[in-house]
């Protein structure tokens, strides 16, 4: 398993959205509309089984920044025209394993309108959170 992988296939699968860039870690400025792919608070979770090939829990959060404070109302419109045509499907792709370098993902929630303070800017938007299995040997 490898974590970059993981975090890699999500930024281009989310960078295939028209209009979007997507980042693999926090940039220094990002460039709004966008998505950021990181660790959730905890970021792995080992499972203790026998033999070389043991399960863990990875948590990620994909950020979707939509632009700065002030817009918000246009922000929530913009999020729910991103939900409902893209995202999700993007993350999953034509299948729940991100090509193989995991078990399965899974979207386990979306938050609410958030502001997301960035080098000094405040931004709004909301965070996918994702669950993935995988296996390391």
């Amino acid at each position: 398993m490898n974590l970059g992988s993981i975090k890699a296939e999500l930024e281009t699968r989310l960078d295939a959205i028209s209009g979007y860039t997507a980042y693999s870690e926090w940039p220094d400025e990002p460039q709004p509309p966008c998505f950021i792919v990181t660790a959730d608070d905890p970021y792995i979770e080992p499972h203790m089984t026998f033999g070389s090939n043991r399960a863990m829990n990875v948590y990620l959060i994909v950020t979707a920044i939509l632009g700065v404070t002030g817009g918000v109302d246009r922000a929530q419109r913009g999020l729910d025209l991103v939900v409902a045509e893209s995202v999700i499907d993007a993350i999953y792709g034509t299948d729940r394993t991100l090509g193989g370098i995991a078990q399965a993902v899974i979207v386990t929630s979306v938050s609410g309108l958030k502001q997301i303070p960035i080098a000094g800017a405040t931004y709004v938007g909301h965070e996918f959170n994702l669950s993935l299995v995988t296996r390391h040997s």
